[in-house]
């Protein structure tokens, strides 16, 4: 068996530059906790190595966070700018580094070059393992909202401006991905 790597803060700085924007870097060793915690629960050799959905073999995991995250940091920006609606650029990055942590430990290799569901990504509705995983590192129960919220599957909408804007952004990408590969997309008439 192949020992994984050691993922501590300078692992997910590389494969999360953003990270390093963080203004609170207790935030920062919360976010690294929760994927060393997730990663070491998983069948995947490097958190690079994950996918983002089964079906989608073209897409990593970690391209969906880096582009979801930097979008909703964008957008925020451009609101601000023109609406004067401030964003907490804090929350934006630690909801966004955690909204699919999950997937680490949903999904997992299927032995043939592509991927399944895992046990956990059938018994437990998506995001759920990771807002459990963030709860127990210690963050904030508005994060802990925000990750459980983020998907179309939760019966609950975000109640924080941060988290609105980060659904969409998260659908669009989402529907991009799905769009490219010619599987539904989420959008309404």
């Amino acid at each position: 068996m192949i020992k994984k790597p050691c993922i501590d803060k300078n692992e997910i700085a590389r494969i999360f530059p953003v990270i390093k924007e963080l203004k609170d870097q207790e935030l920062g060793a919360k976010i690294t906790g929760v994927w060393a915690e997730l990663f070491n629960k998983s069948k995947w050799d490097g958190i690079e190595d994950a996918c983002w959905s089964p079906g989608v073999n073209t897409q990593r995991l970690v391209d969906h966070i880096n582009v979801t995250v930097l979008s909703a940091l964008r957008i925020s920006e451009l609101i601000e700018q023109y609406q004067n609606i401030k964003f907490d650029r804090d929350i934006i990055i630690t909801m966004g580094l955690l909204h699919d942590v999950s997937k680490i430990v949903e999904y997992e290799p299927d032995g043939a070059g592509g991927y399944k569901k895992s046990e956990i990504g059938e018994k437990i509705q998506h995001a759920v393992f990771g807002a459990i995983s963030a709860y127990n590192m210690g963050l904030s129960l508005d994060i802990i909202h925000l990750i459980l919220t983020h998907t179309p599957l939760s019966k609950m909408k975000p109640l924080m401006k941060e988290g609105i804007l980060f659904t969409y952004v998260d659908s669009c990408d989402a529907d991009m991905i799905h769009f490219e590969n010619g599987l539904p997309i989420t959008l309404k008439d």
